[in-house]
């Protein structure tokens, strides 16, 4: 686990995420990921960007396959505004 590890969020249900990584990943039960919300954008040339917030909430792993994981808030509070498409990264 040197480098951070960054997932795409696939499913958000109540306090639970899931994203595209697992065991193929290096990811474990227990590992905690900090979650980035996107903000879309257009400059004044027009031109489309995407930015990404820290979001407050942290979520812990609890279960695995090979290609996926689901995680839940460390203090069951719900995931106000993560939605489909934002980041989870591990450091």
């Amino acid at each position: 686990m040197c480098e951070p590890s960054e997932g795409k969020i696939v499913q958000v249900q109540g306090n639970e995420i899931t994203i595209n990584l697992g065991k193929h990943h290096g990811v474990k039960i227990g590992d905690e990921f900090t979650l980035l919300h996107s903000n879309n954008f257009i400059s004044q040339q027009g031109k489309h960007y995407v930015s990404y917030n820290i979001s407050p909430y942290k979520v812990k792993v609890t279960k695995l396959t090979t290609q996926s994981a689901t995680a839940a808030t460390v203090d069951n509070n719900l995931l106000g505004n993560i939605q489909i498409n934002d980041l989870a990264v591990r450091y």
